[in-house]
């Protein structure tokens, strides 16, 4: 059993051959999101740091300036339906099932968004594949998902 070093979530493969969409937003205020982080919309059209609750708009792809004032203009990639992302697991893959939906760990400990085998309730990601390099037992072993539609904020039009 290996310890898989973990990483934010990550495009692992484009939907339907469609190249990925980077967009842009003003971040909200005292937001302190990293690049590779889940963001948001917020009601104001801002981008903020996403919870397991919230729909995802992206990946930020810039870090947050934390400021309340001058607001930085963040990039980040569309998260969509069709496309498959790799993400570490909070535990391991053997707690993992395929075809399950699972919710979003938010940074705590780890410092990067997780799949959270415990959290069946706010099912933000369908399992659809295991990662080739990692054993079932690794501790956060990666799995392949996709985003669910009610999940995927720019989606829902």
């Amino acid at each position: 059993m290996a310890t898989i070093a973990v990483r934010p979530p990550r495009l692992y493969q484009a939907g339907y051959s469609i190249p990925p969409i980077v967009r842009t937003a003003t971040e909200a205020d005292s937001q302190t999101f990293k690049a590779g982080h889940l963001v948001y919309l917020n009601t104001s059209g801002e981008l903020a740091a996403a919870t397991d609750a919230s729909t995802i708009a992206g990946i930020a792809l810039d870090n947050a300036t934390n400021v309340t004032s001058g607001n930085a203009t963040i990039r980040f990639i569309e998260i969509r339906p069709g496309d498959v992302y790799v993400i570490n697991t909070k535990t391991s893959a053997s707690s993992v099932v395929m075809g399950a939906k699972y919710g979003v760990e938010a940074p705590a400990s780890l410092s990067e968004y997780t799949l959270d085998p415990g959290d069946t309730t706010h099912t933000a990601m369908i399992v659809v594949g295991f990662h080739p390099d990692d054993a079932a037992s690794d501790t956060y072993a990666r799995v392949l998902v996709r985003f669910t539609a009610d999940y995927c904020q720019l989606a829902q039009g």
